[in-house]
């Protein structure tokens, strides 16, 4: 492929991550408002750090079947929910879930005048 067209589609790519971190910015995920299994914060962390230190290595139940306490599958389920809809995490082609929350990058790249949406 020509370096120029990789390079529009790595710029593409991140004004689609940077427009969705904005979108999301100030809204309340809504996994985490409907009833039913409420993970505490410490939950919520350890999964956080868990998928962050392995990005990319587990699929969603080798994530939970992995991690270093006991999670019931709902209140699991509940906490990825929350972080795809909180846009810190994805998951790719093959089914991996993998760490994507850098706000230090997204704001870097905010302050950059040739990303600007004309």
């Amino acid at each position: 492929m020509d370096e120029a067209v990789t390079k529009s589609i790595n710029l593409l790519r991140w004004r689609i991550i940077i427009y969705i971190y904005i979108i999301n910015d100030s809204k309340m995920a809504p996994s985490l408002l409907k009833k039913g299994h409420s993970p505490n914060l410490e939950t919520i962390k350890m999964v956080e750090v868990f998928i962050e230190e392995h990005s990319g290595e587990f699929h969603k139940t080798d994530v939970w079947k992995n991690l270093p306490r006991q999670v019931e599958y709902p209140t699991f389920n509940t906490i990825i929910n929350y972080l795809l809809e909180s846009v810190k995490i994805a998951v790719d082609i093959k089914g991996k879930i993998c760490w994507i929350h850098n706000p230090d990058l997204v704001r870097r790249y905010l302050g950059r005048e040739d990303l600007k949406v004309r």
